[in-house]
């Protein structure tokens, strides 16, 4: 009755199951030639394999992450990756036992496992967590080693998010988390309110309970504040039952009473909500096996698009304002060549990922520097930077951008004289993994090996195991996140498809302001108009469109002398969610380059 169904379908199981039922007689093997005969055998098989996948091909990553067992030891352990194929191979764990975890010790330490992998020819990016050891950890690497990139775990940075969010010290916004903290609390360990909860919910057809979180997983936090919304009429009810003389129920507390009859708590509680999800929505899709280094800077503009259109009351805007600057904050981590470069070959993208401070010329430079780290030919480079500006003018065979990935895009683009040095420089871009989950799910099949009842066993024992136990899982390796998406229909980038390109544009430039976020009136574009079907080329054209619409420009039509052109035209204030701001300088600036070509016209 307690065994899994995943056993039962085993097909080893079941054949010793038949072997069983007939009757015939079965040696049972011992622990000790299990460990010295059954398990070595299927570790060999497993590494031949990987070897083998190893010589065949190119484009790995290297992962490493520690993690504490339950007898305090500290376990670092590496594993190999390969983007969206799901390669996984588990190098080993590093030998640390005798010695501080400091930078350099890890870092030897790697280099020695490495080496005692013959088939560990070379690999395009290291990527772990961001604690500072690590990130001196990485620095060494690319010291040493100038082709190989350093990644950051972006996952690191999105909880680290959430964390702020919760953390922030605006008064409200920890009142209404200590409320409701106190409310899921009570009411989960009061026993008479919690079967009048659980009546209400099966009449109510609510399908989930009061949630908790886990300090470890702040983003745990999003379905606290859900499930807190779900039960306001629950909650409601038995703030009646408790009112009611004539039934017969335990009093709530006083601090459970001022909660409930504040009017304004479940609005604020919703509101928090919708300002919390966008930051959750994007770790779930960030940690998905088939998420790449194209799919960051999105999901940055996602959450700063979402988050800016939450209308929020007076008590939470400084709140609002707060959890934005801190996004841009980590966002600013990233507006690096290798992450530029990644946005601009997502072919939605490409005209975005030119801003007010990266022209297509800075992203060119960005994508050539990076290819002559890898050793690239003169003539190979000059063929790349021909490719690039077909790609950005979206000129055949890079006209579409299609309704696939960005990965898949360039993987099903045919590989001419005119596509191949960007096809292959694109692919090893998007082969680069942006987190450690590999390594983090590792650690979740080593704690229930060494549990503590088991919590003698030895690091090459605890090793093998490991290994062994990854290669029989290996192909069930789907998320939870995946899963549920599939059952939504929900797609990776479904958020980009709904949202106009002006306004992604101009999310992407709220990333790149020095001081402060930015907010503008949205105005739309019909980037397939008929009357407009000449190819747009440039970002300044859409945004050049856009302020169009805003500004007059009329007045810049009548001549005047070069040397002394004043703008009279009045300058309209940029407002939205209760924000205004007037125009910044960035966009002064790129008027006065439109005044000027205009003027030379």
């Amino acid at each position: 009755g307690s065994i899994s169904f995943r056993l039962l379908d085993n097909p080893n199981f079941r054949k010793s199951q038949k072997l069983l039922a007939s009757g015939r007689s079965i040696i049972l093997l011992n622990r000790k030639s299990i460990v010295s005969r059954v398990i070595l055998t299927i570790l060999q098989g497993y590494i031949s394999q990987k070897e083998e996948y190893l010589s065949k091909n190119e484009n790995f990553n290297l992962t490493v992450d520690g993690w504490k067992d339950d007898s305090g030891n500290s376990v670092y352990a590496c594993l190999l990756l390969k983007g969206n194929n799901k390669f996984k191979y588990y190098i080993g764990n590093l030998d640390l036992n005798v010695m501080r975890h400091t930078a350099e010790n890890i870092y030897n330490a790697i280099l020695k496992k490495l080496k005692m992998k013959s088939a560990v020819k070379d690999f395009l990016g290291f990527v772990t967590d961001n604690p500072s050891v690590m990130i001196n950890v990485r620095n060494k690497m690319i010291e040493d080693y100038p082709h190989i990139y350093s990644l950051r775990g972006v996952l690191h940075d999105f909880n680290t998010i959430a964390k702020w969010c919760l953390k922030d010290s605006d008064c409200r916004i920890q009142e209404i988390i200590s409320n409701i903290k106190a409310l899921v609390n009570y009411f989960s360990e009061a026993s008479y309110y919690a079967e009048v909860l659980k009546k209400w919910r099966e009449e109510n057809r609510v399908n989930h309970g009061l949630q908790t979180y886990s300090e470890f997983r702040w983003y745990s936090f999003s379905k606290v504040f859900q499930s807190v919304e779900a039960h306001e009429e629950g909650f409601k009810h038995c703030k009646l039952l408790n009112d009611d003389a004539n039934v017969n129920a335990p009093p709530l507390p006083p601090k459970i009473l001022d909660i409930l009859k504040d009017r304004y708590f479940f609005a604020d509680n919703q509101v928090v909500s919708k300002i919390y999800k966008p930051i959750v929505d994007a770790i779930g899709r960030l940690e998905k096996d088939n998420s790449n280094i194209g799919d960051i800077l999105p999901q940055f503009l996602i959450i700063v698009r979402q988050i800016d259109l939450v209308a929020v009351p007076s008590t939470l805007q400084n709140y609002k304002i707060s959890v934005l600057s801190r996004i841009q904050k980590q966002a600013k981590k990233y507006l690096q060549p290798l992450y530029l470069v990644a946005l601009f070959l997502c072919p939605k993208y490409r005209r975005i990922s030119t801003s007010i401070k990266f022209s297509d010329y800075d992203i060119f430079k960005f994508a050539v520097s990076i290819a002559q780290t890898w050793e690239l030919k003169q003539n190979e480079l000059d063929s790349l930077g021909f490719q690039l500006e077909s790609y950005s003018k979206s000129i055949q065979p890079f006209s579409t951008d299609g309704n696939e990935d960005h990965l898949t895009y360039w993987e099903t683009l045919p590989s001419t004289v005119n596509t191949m040095y960007l096809k292959e420089f694109a692919l090893q871009i998007f082969h680069l993994v942006i987190h450690s989950r590999g390594v983090e799910s590792l650690f979740s099949i080593m704690g229930y090996i060494k549990s503590k009842t088991r919590n003698r066993m030895g690091s090459k024992t605890l090793e093998m195991l490991a290994q062994t136990k990854l290669f029989l899982l290996e192909g069930d390796d789907t998320s939870d996140a995946e899963v549920s998406a599939k059952k939504k229909g929900r797609t990776q980038n479904s958020e980009l498809d709904n949202t106009s390109e002006l306004e992604m544009l101009q999310a992407f430039d709220n990333l790149l302001l020095e001081d402060e976020v930015i907010y503008y009136d949205v105005v739309e574009i019909n980037m397939n108009d008929e009357e407009n079907s000449e190819t747009k080329d440039s970002r300044a054209v859409i945004l050049q469109d856009a302020l169009n619409e805003i500004f007059d420009f009329s007045f810049l039509q009548q001549k005047q002398d070069n040397s002394n052109i004043n703008i009279q035209g009045e300058k309209k204030k940029f407002s939205i969610g209760g924000f205004t701001n007037t125009i910044n300088t960035e966009i002064t600036s790129i008027l006065s380059a439109f005044q000027n070509r205009n003027a030379i016209d």
